[in-house]
Parts: C-alpha cells; structure tokens; sequence
C-alpha cells in the first residue's frame, strides 16, 4: 500500500515537472 502511494506521489511531481517546463 505504501509503494502504491510513493509511485502515485513520484508520478504527481512528474507531471507538475513537465507542466513548469512547458
């Protein structure tokens, strides 16, 4: 359960990354 929620969390900071690159 806590894996599921790192790679949920990880995969949230991937996406707020590609929208302050664009």
């Amino acid at each position: 359960m806590l894996k599921v929620k790192i790679s949920f969390l990880s995969l949230l900071t991937d996406i707020t990354e590609v929208e302050e690159t664009i």
